[in-house]
């Protein structure tokens, strides 16, 4: 196992008991066995740590999803955040700059912008229509993990997918 992953897989262990606000860097070296040096030789800080750890997953995720099964990709990462839920609970109660949604909210925008990017530069309206979209993906997944996951992921994919502008569809190969 790489370091990144050792550290976050300490990490993820101290947010089975604790929440996010009362877990330290040095809790995380402890748990780990590490030293300050190699903590911040990896990650700025624990919300770096957590950032990275997400973009992983979901990097690994698109690139194992075929081309034209957007709604798929949604299912896979809305079934894994439904198995870990009571991880992505105490996350929810993380808000500002740093928070794990304000990361959400710019992979998102990224996602979007970079899809239609792949045909053309995208319009003034429609950067305007990327953030509006990403802003409504992260409240439907905040409101879905504070309900506990009710809706299954096909349903809350299915809802999201409702809520993007039809020209955006074809940029986003479904």
């Amino acid at each position: 196992m790489n370091t990144d992953k050792y550290i976050f897989q300490g990490f993820k262990e101290l947010l089975r008991t604790r929440s996010f606000d009362q877990i330290t860097v040095a809790d995380i070296q402890r748990e780990c066995g590490i030293s300050r040096s190699t903590f911040y030789r990896h990650y700025s800080d624990k919300y770096e740590l957590l950032s990275w750890y997400y973009r992983q997953y979901v990097n690994k995720l698109i690139e194992e999803t075929e081309p034209g099964k957007y709604r798929g990709l949604l299912i896979r990462i809305f079934a894994y955040m439904k198995e870990n839920q009571q991880y992505y609970k105490r996350l929810l109660n993380i808000n500002g700059q740093n928070s794990f949604w304000s990361f959400l909210k710019k992979y998102s925008d990224d996602y979007y912008l970079n899809q239609i990017k792949k045909y053309r530069e995208p319009t003034e309206v429609e950067l305007k229509q990327i953030d509006f979209i990403s802003v409504g993906d992260v409240h439907a997944v905040r409101q879905w993990v504070a309900s506990g996951c009710q809706e299954t992921p096909e349903e809350l994919a299915d809802f999201i997918l409702s809520m993007i502008p039809a020209h955006f569809m074809p940029y986003l190969e479904f």
